[in-house]
């Protein structure tokens, strides 16, 4: 069983190592810029301003952050481009300028005429950003003029189609009369070059493809840290949360033990509640027990667990019926003094986990009692159990000790998916009763689309599952002395 064990938690490497892949491109490829929303954020943060961190540059402030995060890095480890495209392609930001350029070199094949093209973008725009600062605020139609010429430049800049491309700058042309003989000097210029661009023929070069290796990249950075402003992922540093800008781990630690309570606990009471009346169940096979308590489970388990959560708050904390427990949250909001002993503070609490791990515990102990009542009757009509009968041992013996086990068996493969299913399906709870676990955590970080946060979420529930796989095959061996794992 040992080696068994050990080979097993070999096997939890590559398995990890295939996550943290499908993790990191999910991280990367996801849309909008997480350097735009984590500036965002800070900017609204009460007593503190971007310009505080990062100085008073807006385009400093960008690229000290893609360094803090590791933008200004290669993705991975190597990359496969045309040997027309430059090596260097991805320093450029914003991603979808990048994207724009990216596709105007498949199309033409003549980097020196796109980075002319581009550069001409940059220029014109620093252009016209410093003429209309010079224009007062009261030449309204000069102000707009260059506004509209501005998002014209913008959208070129995001732009790869040559129709739309040639229509805006069109646009542009006929802007530029009401504006400095620079500017307009500028456009010309850009619309010369992007006419030499199209005229054009993709050399050589665009159909060879190129292999370049990358040491330092994304990745690796977000793997194994760079030793300055991550530790890597191996290390439990999954980076900054978007929303906060603090370490996400630091969010993790504060929500993971009330997840892991109401995982573990539940499961435990459902376990210790089910198997007594599954037997009890059977023992009293089609007599009026075992058939009320079939259509009591079959009503329970068809109550929808928002619904049932609702439906304890109102009856059992509820001033106008009976206010037992508390309606929410996991602990008193008075303060719990440090001398306050440590069973103070669980007696103080207990009220507040009553409610929840009710709704928590209350379908795991309808699935495994139908599934144990189930796979016992199913084993109750085995040739061994007609034995043991005949050889005179009472039905209780029969059940508890030659039936339960082997029944116990297709429970015990629920193990392997019980924690995932949990935090899934603690986000409703959670809400309903304000506590502040991962399942919260999962729908705050959707509606801010903070990926971090997700993506640790979803890497702690996958390794949750492969503990769960692991703990239900170790379960086998115990509970069936025939299974041997070799």
């Amino acid at each position: 069983m040992a080696q068994y064990i050990f080979k097993r938690l070999l096997l939890f490497i590559p398995t990890l190592f295939i996550i943290s892949l499908i993790t990191f491109f999910i991280t990367v490829h996801t849309p909008g810029d997480p350097v735009d929303r984590m500036l965002h954020n800070t900017a609204q943060a009460p007593e503190q301003s971007i310009t505080s961190i990062f100085g008073n540059s807006i385009e400093k402030q960008r690229t000290l952050l893609r360094e803090k995060l590791g933008l200004n890095l290669p993705l991975f480890y190597f990359s496969l481009r045309s040997a027309a495209a430059p090596d260097s392609l991805y320093k450029i930001f914003p991603v979808n300028e990048r994207n724009t350029l990216s596709i105007l070199v498949s199309h033409f094949g003549n980097w020196g005429l796109i980075s002319n093209y581009y550069l001409n973008l940059s220029s014109i725009k620093k252009n016209i950003e410093e003429q209309k600062n010079t224009i007062p605020q009261r030449n309204l139609n000069s102000l707009s003029i260059l506004s509209k010429m501005l998002a014209l430049v913008s959208e070129l800049k995001s732009t790869s189609d040559r129709h739309t491309i040639e229509s805006k700058l069109r646009m542009l042309k006929l802007l530029s009369l009401e504006t400095s003989a620079v500017i307009r000097q500028s456009i010309i210029e850009l619309d010369q070059n992007f006419t030499l661009l199209t005229q054009s023929k993709k050399s050589i070069n665009s159909y060879i493809p190129v292999i370049d290796f990358h040491p330092a990249n994304q990745y690796h950075r977000w793997l194994f840290g760079d030793g300055k402003m991550t530790e890597g992922v191996l290390s439990g540093d999954f980076g900054i949360s978007y929303s906060t800008n603090q370490p996400v781990m630091t969010f993790i630690f504060e929500r993971l033990p009330w997840t892991l309570f109401f995982s573990i606990v539940p499961i435990m009471l459902a376990y210790l509640i089910s198997i007594p009346l599954a037997l009890r169940m059977v023992n009293r096979k089609n007599m009026n027990f075992d058939k009320r308590m079939s259509a009591f489970l079959s009503l329970l388990y068809s109550l929808p667990v928002f619904w049932f959560a609702t439906l304890l708050l109102m009856l059992f904390a509820n001033p106008s019926t009976l206010q037992l427990f508390p309606a929410s949250g996991v602990r008193p909001l008075i303060y719990m003094e440090d001398d306050f002993n440590f069973f103070s503070k669980l007696l103080s609490t207990i009220p507040y986990l009553i409610l929840p791990t009710i709704c928590y515990a209350y379908s795991f102990i309808v699935i495994f009692t139908r599934m144990l009542r189930t796979s016992l009757l199913d084993t109750l009509s085995q040739e061994y159990i007609k034995t043991a009968r005949a050889k005179g041992l009472t039905e209780k013996l029969v059940l508890r000790k030659h039936a339960l086990r082997n029944a116990l068996l297709p429970t015990i493969t629920l193990m392997a998916h019980v924690f995932p299913m949990a935090v899934g399906g603690s986000v409703v709870i959670e809400s309903v009763f304000t506590i502040p676990g991962l399942g919260s955590g999962i729908y705050e970080s959707i509606q801010s689309q903070d990926y971090p946060v997700m993506i640790c979420i979803f890497t702690i529930t996958g390794l949750m599952t492969l503990i769960g796989y692991l703990v239900s095959d170790i379960l086998y061996a115990i509970v069936d002395p025939r299974i041997r794992f070799q």
